[in-house]
């Protein structure tokens, strides 16, 4: 940690350190190929928070590229990652690119009974 402490300028651009990384996200999973399958402690995958999180749809990409059947796991409360991007008010483009991954997600219900497109 020392190292990353006294190279302020590798922590803010991590192209530095790893070539062809676009971001820490990238990074991330160059060291851990396995952390798009860890949940939080609420049970939540990467992608879900990401969504959550407005990530860009570079980091969305990265993450659906990383563990394609995130799309198919249904949080707490029964939400696909296609309902959490329409809840948080995700980019289009976002949304275009997990309905185009998993176009299935759009007959998926959650819990309080809601599609997708009750959502949006």
């Amino acid at each position: 940690m020392s190292y990353m402490e006294n190279h302020y300028d590798k922590r803010l651009d991590p192209r530095l350190l790893v070539e062809g990384s676009k971001s820490v996200v990238t990074l991330l999973f160059n060291y851990y190929s396995d952390a798009a399958k860890v949940k939080d402690t609420l049970g939540d995958l990467p992608l879900p928070l990401s969504l959550k999180s407005s990530a860009t749809s570079d980091v969305v990409r990265i993450r659906i590229d990383q563990y394609q059947e995130a799309l198919k796991v249904q949080d707490r409360y029964g939400n696909l990652p296609i309902h959490t991007a329409l809840a948080n008010y995700s980019q289009l483009e976002v949304i275009n690119m997990l309905l185009e991954a998993y176009p299935d997600a759009t007959k998926s219900r959650n819990k309080r009974g809601d599609l997708p497109i009750n959502i949006a």
